[in-house]
């Protein structure tokens, strides 16, 4: 995590480095929602941020957030697989 600063104001910024032993990264890797691992640094924080602001995201709210990245190599079927499976943790209460 990193702290910027401008002009007084600050905020703090997560990078993929930021989100190592999450549950989303540990479902993107049961779920084998990732091929060459180019874009799979975009879909695990996109992915974090969805289940932090919708936590109960139906199918078309996770294709919407989806659509933000390009992977080129699959389909986008297990990284879907991959939030829901988080959605089920996060029910069964297990913390991000």
């Amino acid at each position: 995590m990193l702290n910027a600063s401008r002009r007084g104001c600050r905020k703090k910024i997560t990078t993929i480095e930021g989100l190592k032993g999450t549950l989303v990264q540990g479902a993107f890797i049961e779920k084998f929602a990732f091929q060459c691992g180019y874009c799979t640094p975009g879909f695990i924080i996109n992915c974090h941020t969805l289940l932090q602001k919708y936590p109960t995201a139906d199918d078309t709210v996770i294709k919407d957030w989806l659509e933000s990245n390009i992977c080129r190599c699959t389909g986008y079927q297990e990284i879907e697989e991959a939030v829901k499976a988080v959605q089920d943790q996060l029910k069964n209460g297990s913390r991000e």
